[in-house]
């Protein structure tokens, strides 16, 4: 009898991939309604689920099947809602909601960065004082972008000033004047990347930016373009695959990391590098999280 590899993140049995044994709920989230200079993230969820169903589930890093360790549940893809950006982080906010409260750990996969803020609002209800690490090549600091707060040049301030949530940015290159004197007024002290890529004696002064319990969220434009060529918006200068690793590895070690999500992906045809790489990151967040303390 044929048998077909289920279309969830691993590639998963029944047994691994159901919501009442999985300890991780993957929230695929294919929207891309703001990205006004190149859409297609909205193919990134499936793309990283495609992909993770050919990855190797055994981790050379934690020696360990991370998936048979901990099950990994992949929830139906969120149903954009075309009113507008604002109604759609209300229902990625009514879906995390539920994976929250049933005590499982959310990987939200986008879709652009606005996906983000519903599920961090999510997380933040039940970790008030967590710190939102965010890993871009973007301050998104901007207070509103074409008429709206609630678009993807926007998530870090959301996060920030509506939230009121620490913050702790990594990675960035590239940015407006009004974010550089938001920064400078506020106090923030982000890591840019210029300082860091290349180098780890930084990660210390890193964690001690960061109260105990830590939601990751990750723009794949943190990485170099040489990496990473598929985002919307690429900058020269990026981080690279191992440095990311490690620092997410130490967070995982140090803290506790208590959501995240991976964005921005925006696939090109016959180029799966790009799409590999942030599958791998996804599956790398889970083994740190669950498997590290």
């Amino acid at each position: 009898m044929m048998q077909t590899l289920p279309f969830n993140f691993g590639g998963l049995s029944p047994e691994l991939a159901s919501w009442e044994s999985a300890k991780v709920a993957v929230l695929p989230v294919p929207y891309d309604g703001t990205s006004n200079i190149q859409p297609g993230s909205r193919h990134g969820p499936s793309a990283i689920i495609q992909h993770s169903r050919h990855i190797e589930l055994f981790d050379e890093e934690l020696l360990v099947d991370v998936a048979s360790s901990v099950g990994i549940c992949t929830m139906e893809e969120l149903e954009p809602d075309m009113r507008g950006s604002q109604f759609m982080v209300a229902r990625c906010h009514e879906a995390a909601q539920a994976v929250v409260q049933a005590d499982r750990f959310l990987l939200t996969l986008g879709g652009e960065g606005t996906v983000a803020l519903g599920p961090i609002k999510a997380v933040a209800e039940r970790y008030p004082q967590m710190t939102v690490l965010h890993l871009d090549a973007h301050l998104d600091l901007r207070p509103e972008y074409q008429g709206t707060a609630f678009h993807h040049m926007c998530v870090a301030r959301q996060v920030h000033e509506s939230m009121g949530l620490h913050l702790t940015q990594v990675g960035t290159r590239s940015f407006c004047e009004e974010e550089f004197r938001y920064v400078e007024e506020k106090g923030l002290r982000p890591f840019l990347a210029r300082d860091i890529a290349g180098r780890f004696d930084w990660l210390d002064r890193l964690l001690e930016t960061l109260h105990d319990e830590v939601y990751v969220s990750v723009d794949v434009s943190v990485f170099d373009p040489s990496s990473v060529p598929a985002t919307a918006r690429p900058v020269p200068g990026g981080l690279d695959w191992y440095l990311v690793a490690h620092m997410l590895r130490r967070v995982g070690e140090k803290r506790r990391i208590v959501g995240a999500d991976i964005h921005e992906l925006t696939p090109i045809p016959g180029q799966p590098a790009s799409e590999i790489l942030a599958t791998r990151l996804a599956y790398k967040l889970i083994g740190y999280a669950l498997l590290l303390r």
